[in-house]
This record gives structure tokens, C-alpha cells and sequence, in this order.
């Protein structure tokens, strides 16, 4: 309530629910997506200024919809066993259910952001990054990631992690945090580059974790 009269003194416009935030300009929507109620539109502002390119080939970046599950299902049926496994830490098919599930995602809950290509045959998916709020502590996020087998050792791994840590971190969270196998190297060697910390090792899992400071 302090923080809310402090606003209104200032001439800050305060909106009392998360419908009446679309149209807040300036200070205000800052205000909010410190508190995290807008990330996606964040996420989609920051994505469409910092295009991509990877062997002279453009790559986009932005968020997931529903309108996307054939070309996720597409998507994962170029994936590798071996990829789907680290990923998913278990077997894992595409179905029309998983499909809804990963492309029509709750904003509030997490975002997906796609790294995409339109240039010949290249054309489709090449990666997706995850963030997902940790319900259990609000300054924290989770993150995942998924790139087509073509494509890992290509860097695009490590440019779409460096672009989320970044939205994480503007969003106003305080810790981004993964948990992968042990024997995921490739990705736990780009976190180390992002001076990623170990928290945990259990069984065959490990936890790292970056904290903003």
C-alpha cells in the first residue's frame, strides 16, 4: 500500500489489476514487469530487437503459440533419442496433448522462446528455451533447453541461453536456476561460460544455479 501511494504522489499511474495494466506507459510498466505480471511482453519487446545470425543464416527469435504445435511436433521429430532423453530426462514422443501443453503455455506461468529460420531449407525451428517460475519462491526461475542435434555446435545454444538469462535478470528475478544429467556436458559447459554455480549433485542429476546481484 506504502508503495502504491508513493506512486500515485509521483504521478505514476497505478493499476489496481493485471487486466488494466496493458495500456500503462513509462515508469509504471517497469513497475510491473519488476513484478513480473507482464513478462511475455517484455520477452517479446527485447527478443525483436537483437536478431540473430548463425552461418550467414538470420535466425528469429520470439515467443511460442498455440498456433505453433505442428512445427514444435516437427520440431521434436528432428530431435535425436539422445537429445529428447537430456531434455526430457526419459523417452519422449509428440503428441497432439504434449503439443497443446508446450505451445499453449500460460504467460503468467512461463514463456517459450522459439529460435526459428525462414531461409531454404533450413527453414523451421532450431532451438526452444523455457523460463517457468518456481511457484515456490518468486524471485526464482527455471530454465530448459532444447536444440536440434544440426544445430549444437553451432553456438546457438549459448546466444538463446545468454538472451533468457538477460530477460530473466531485466524481469526483475533475483536467481535463473537448470537441472540437467551429468552427462548433459554441452550444456553445463554454456552455463559454466555464464558463471553458472553447482548447488547439488543427486544420483545422476546436478542443479546449477546464476544469482543477479
Amino acid at each position: 500500500m506504502n508503495e502504491i501511494v508513493k506512486n500515485e504522489k509521483a504521478g505514476i499511474r497505478v493499476c489496481s489489476t493485471l487486466e488494466m495494466t496493458g495500456d500503462v506507459p513509462g515508469e509504471t510498466y517497469r513497475y510491473d514487469l519488476s513484478r513480473r505480471s507482464m513478462l511475455s511482453d517484455f520477452a517479446t519487446c527485447q527478443l525483436s530487437r537483437k536478431p540473430l545470425s548463425l552461418d550467414n543464416i538470420p535466425v528469429h527469435l520470439r515467443l511460442i503459440s498455440h498456433r505453433d504445435m505442428s512445427s514444435w511436433t516437427d520440431f521434436v521429430n528432428s530431435c535425436s533419442e539422445r537429445s529428447l532423453w537430456l531434455r526430457f530426462l526419459s523417452p519422449f514422443t509428440p503428441t497432439p496433448e504434449k503439443a497443446r501443453r508446450f505451445c499453449d503455455v500460460n504467460p503468467a506461468e512461463e514463456i517459450a522462446v522459439v529460435a526459428e529460420t525462414n531461409r531454404g531449407d533450413q527453414r523451421g525451428f532450431l532451438g526452444i528455451a523455457r523460463l517457468i517460475r518456481n511457484r515456490r519462491c518468486e524471485d526464482e526461475i527455471e530454465y530448459a533447453l532444447l536444440v536440434s542435434d544440426p544445430w549444437q555446435q553451432k553456438k546457438l545454444g549459448y546466444l538463446l541461453s545468454g538472451r533468457c538469462i538477460e530477460l530473466a535478470k531485466e524481469a526483475g528475478f533475483k536467481t535463473i536456476r537448470f537441472e540437467t544429467l551429468q552427462e548433459n556436458f554441452p550444456i553445463i559447459r554454456i552455463f559454466k561460460q555464464y558463471n553458472f554455480q553447482f548447488d547439488s549433485k543427486d544420483e545422476n542429476m546436478i542443479s546449477m544455479s546464476l544469482n543477479f546481484t
